[in-house]
């Protein structure tokens, strides 16, 4: 299996109400993009990493970690207005190596090797997987006017997360079969969109999407109580590596 994973890094952050946007806050003492490049630089499958970034930031991106993304052999790929957008424009450099195409949120900084690594030999087996968790709390629709309708059956609910990972073959065809990129809100609901089976490997809630400024704090503790891991590959450009 080889896997090329698209970053997606280019929204707006604006719900997150940071001075700078959110993928360049800092969790456990680096930016919350490069935890997952680090990640995903590490993991042998990997043969393709592609950071989506707006354009605007490129020249931010370059000057304070051109140095990390080169040894990690990153590519940029510049952002669209909307998310599918975004992936669409990435996955034109996608190698022609990838069996396997992978997309993550860049604010998601606590994924682990492991949860990736299920995820992608999932997709490999059947075409299409996602990590998700089981909703545990009590759901309620409600009205325009506040007032809860309904409270609604969460068996067999799942919160969805990424990396989302599918065949080249299968991600091709449901990108070229999406007439607006708008209306997906994930990548597996375009693979649905063309009667795809999208499998699940189940996750838990610590793999947390920071959106606002208090979710910093609890990806923080997040990666503070997992076992620090040694990293395969030990360089200078690593800012959880210096000395």
């Amino acid at each position: 299996m080889k896997a090329a994973v698209i970053i997606c890094a280019a929204g707006g952050s604006t719900r997150f109400e940071g001075k700078t946007k959110k993928v360049f806050e800092k969790a456990a003492g680096k930016p919350l993009f490069l935890h997952s490049v680090n990640l995903f630089s590490e993991m042998d499958e990997v043969v393709q990493i592609i950071l989506a970034a707006a354009e605007e930031d490129h020249e931010k991106i370059k000057l304070n970690w051109e140095a990390n993304l080169a040894f990690a052999g990153v590519q940029l790929s510049a952002g669209g207005q909307t998310r599918g957008e975004t992936v669409a424009k990435a996955f034109e450099m996608v190698s022609e190596a990838a069996d396997i195409v992978a997309v993550h949120d860049a604010a998601r900084c606590c994924l682990t090797e492991q949860w990736a690594r299920k995820v992608l030999q999932k997709a490999y087996q059947t075409g299409a997987a996602i990590p998700a968790s089981p909703v545990t709390a009590t759901l309620k629709r409600v009205s325009e006017e506040g007032v809860i309708s309904e409270t609604v059956n969460r068996n067999s609910l799942y919160s969805a997360q990424t990396p989302q990972a599918f065949s080249r073959e299968l991600f091709a065809k449901a990108l070229a079969k999406c007439e607006n990129l708008a209306e997906f809100s994930d990548d597996s609901m375009m693979a649905e969109n063309i009667g795809a089976e999208v499998h699940i490997v189940e996750t838990d809630d610590t793999n947390i999407k920071v959106t606002k400024k208090a979710d910093i704090a609890v990806a923080n503790a997040v990666i503070s109580s997992r076992e620090k891991k040694t990293p395969k590959t030990i360089h200078p450009f690593r800012e959880d590596q210096m000395w």
